[in-house]
């Protein structure tokens, strides 16, 4: 053995060297891991390389949510992942609503931010729902004669739908009729009466600027009263049947 040597036979250095490497590896992925774990807190990396906004994220969980506008010709283009579509406050159209131009290939979730709210400033920011559609016919009210509008639109799949003013009369203290019917109440009541006769199903769905409710779901002889949390109102009724709405005594406070 020379003097210069280190001691150690060459099959235990061999072994330090590797045991090394190995530590040094390991220590790099523990950094690696740290480092990513922190990155996705912050949801830098949620499923997306650096700086790009994940397309699986809802629409307003990113930073650039794609925007949305109207057409000429009332359509509007929705793309795969949603995006948001800003209405202006209107006085000549305080109620748009949006219907499908035919079958949806998957569902669209359209919801509002909240009023007073901003969505950079809420780090839980999450929005009220509006409605949902999932197949021909579905209905969703928006009410820019109240406020400007921030309007959010969830889907997994490239749609077109239509928006356009709602066209019907405001009705008074009672309406009637048989089959479906959209009504528009502007009045300070905040409780009706729907009375419907048949066997067939009595659906009512409530519009108002705080989002939908369905507080009828019924089949069949139906009496009930329900509420709803302001005005204006838009009514929506699947009916099969005659069917009356008789506006009652509550007000809002």
């Amino acid at each position: 053995m020379s003097s210069g040597g280190t001691g150690l036979d060459a099959p235990v250095v061999r072994r330090i060297r590797v045991l090394t490497a190995i530590a040094a590896i390991v220590s790099v992925l523990v950094l690696v891991g740290v480092v990513w774990g922190a990155l996705d807190d912050l949801d830098v990396v949620e499923g997306a390389p650096l700086g790009v906004d994940d397309p699986n994220d809802a629409p307003w969980d990113r930073a650039a949510p794609q925007e949305l506008t109207i057409a000429d010709d009332g359509t509007l283009q929705i793309p795969a992942g949603g995006g948001v579509l800003h209405v202006p406050q209107s006085s000549s159209d305080p109620v748009l609503k949006i219907t499908t131009t035919g079958e949806p290939s998957d569902w669209v979730d359209v919801s509002l931010t909240p009023d007073g709210v901003v969505r950079d400033d809420d780090e839980y920011f999450y929005p009220d729902s509006a409605g949902d559609i999932f197949s021909e016919g579905d209905t969703v009210m928006l009410f820019p004669g109240a406020r400007d509008l921030e309007v959010w639109f969830e889907s997994e799949a490239a749609e077109t739908l239509r928006v356009a003013p709602l066209e019907v009369d405001a009705m008074g203290a009672t309406a009637s009729g048989e089959g479906d019917a959209t009504l528009l109440y502007e009045g300070e009541h905040i409780s009706a009466r729907a009375v419907h006769r048949g066997d067939g199903v009595f659906f009512l769905d409530t519009f108002t600027p705080g989002g939908r409710d369905s507080p009828v779901i019924e089949s069949g002889d139906v009496d009930e009263r329900f509420s709803w949390d302001g005005s204006p109102v838009v009514f929506v009724i699947e009916s099969s049947g005659p069917w009356t709405l008789q506006i009652d005594g509550e007000t809002a406070p």
